[in-house]
């Protein structure tokens, strides 16, 4: 990580599956709050826990030149997942944000409230992962009511959570007003005919 902060040529670093925990991922928040060419980054399939999930909140706080990150498959934990999207809420760079499979223990109002709400403040990225987060039908709701008045959204996954028909018929209704949207991934949910 340390090479990172002076590095003027890397602009993508893939750490896929390679057991970065909360310390490596700390040394990798202080090292690209410093680097300015630093595009892409994907620590998805690591054991970043909750504390190396923070880390990550710490340097999307710090508004770097990050335009894509992927979080997917780690044990972020419900307190760095709601930090994660409450500094994306002013965050005017990043465009790409997978948070596939926290492995949440629950997802609670508060959670679905502060996704919501950062749909609602960020006008900058285009495609969020959102799969596998146990979302339910109260937070397809308050997704959709808030991403009518998002225009730059463009992909949102929402694969595998718990949205039934109602959560389907909220989404639904998204589409007759959210006209940038080109793709809505709902595959694996219990929406069933009249959700559909």
């Amino acid at each position: 990580a340390r090479y990172i902060k002076t590095n003027t040529v890397l602009e993508t670093l893939t750490l896929q599956g390679n057991s970065v925990g909360p310390d490596g991922a700390q040394k990798l928040s202080d090292a690209l709050a410093v680097n300015k060419t630093m595009l892409g980054l994907n620590l998805s399939h690591n054991k970043l826990q909750t504390e190396g999930g923070r880390a990550m909140a710490r340097l999307l706080a710090a508004n770097t030149p990050l335009q894509s990150l992927n979080l997917g498959d780690n044990e972020l934990g419900t307190q760095a997942l709601v930090e994660i999207v409450h500094v994306m809420r002013t965050n005017t760079n990043l465009q790409s944000l997978s948070l596939e499979n926290p492995r949440l223990f629950s997802f609670e109002d508060e959670t679905a409230e502060q996704i919501a709400a950062m749909f609602l403040q960020n006008q900058t990225l285009r495609h969020v992962n959102l799969s596998k987060i146990g979302m339910r039908n109260q937070g397809a709701r308050l997704l959709a009511d808030h991403l009518i008045e998002n225009r730059t959204l463009l992909t949102l996954e929402l694969r595998a959570n718990k949205i039934t028909q109602d959560g389907g018929v909220a989404l639904g209704r998204l589409l007759q007003y959210y006209t940038p949207l080109t793709t809505l991934d709902l595959r694996a949910h219990a929406i069933a005919d009249e959700g559909a």
